[in-house]
């Protein structure tokens, strides 16, 4: 997938889930990576955008790292 195909797929799947504040896209986490899933209201984010952008792609794996970044190049472009 190219990247900015990758880019619109994160930003549809965090515009429907309404994450669109620098908190948040900091939180957006998989469940168990470092935080609490309590104190962190976006926490299993990831999770659900990961498996959402894979079903839809037909991909296997999609990197976290990834995910993180163009959720961040997004915010900061004020796409979100």
């Amino acid at each position: 997938m190219a990247s900015s195909e990758f880019g619109n797929a994160v930003q549809s799947e965090l515009q429907a889930l309404g994450i669109n504040t620098q908190p948040e896209v900091q939180d957006f986490r998989v469940p168990g990576e470092r935080r609490n899933e309590q104190k962190t209201p976006t926490a299993g984010d990831m999770h659900t955008v990961i498996t959402n952008i894979q079903a839809a792609r037909g991909q296997y794996w999609i990197s976290r790292k990834r995910m993180r970044h163009d959720a961040l190049r997004l915010l900061h472009e004020g796409q979100l």
